[in-house]
């Protein structure tokens, strides 16, 4: 058996992302990897441009952009029940999935996300056995800490499969 990441749930299970800003980025893995060179320059923009940036972005597939009320860095948990689903108004809260998966990126580290997390190597560490994260901690390495999330779908919970979603709110909650 390999490594469990605290930072990856194909089963259900609740996830676990390192914040440093209090704006998370929910994204769909293909989305994150067809905009991987234009995600680049996010990371050298003013705050305000950044987030004006994945606005533009959004097309087919929004990304949405979520900030933590009464953010301190740290660890938060995200588990199925911190989503709902939305519908087509412009909140810049929704992400669209089209890949039963979501990824939660740190916005200061989206940049380095977008360049590790690359279609090629999820593909391959979806291949490991189950319960075996070493592809997905290789990847957390790389990005430099678990400013990633990842966190699949389950037809028992608000985030259920394709479709557009947001953060409850409240959510996520910060491991104490």
């Amino acid at each position: 058996m390999g490594v469990r990441a605290s930072n990856v749930s194909f089963n259900g299970d609740p996830v676990d992302v390192e914040l440093t800003s209090p704006y998370v980025v929910l994204i769909d893995p293909l989305a994150l990897d067809g905009l991987r060179d234009r995600l680049q320059r996010v990371s050298q923009l003013p705050p305000v441009e950044q987030r004006r940036l994945l606005q533009e972005l959004s097309q087919p597939l929004r990304i949405g952009l979520h900030e933590v009320k009464d953010f301190r860095p740290g660890v938060y948990r995200v588990d199925l029940g911190d989503f709902e689903r939305a519908d087509d108004s412009p909140d810049p809260r929704t992400v669209d999935i089209d890949s039963g998966t979501m990824v939660l990126a740190d916005l200061v580290h989206l940049a380095r996300v977008a360049r590790v997390l690359t279609w090629e190597r999820y593909d391959n560490a979806l291949q490991a056995p189950p319960g075996d994260d070493t592809a997905f901690a290789e990847m957390r390495t790389d990005v430099g800490g678990s400013y990633f999330a990842l966190i699949s779908a389950s037809a028992d919970g608000p985030f259920d499969g394709d479709g557009a979603f947001r953060f409850r709110d409240g959510a996520p909650t910060r491991v104490e």
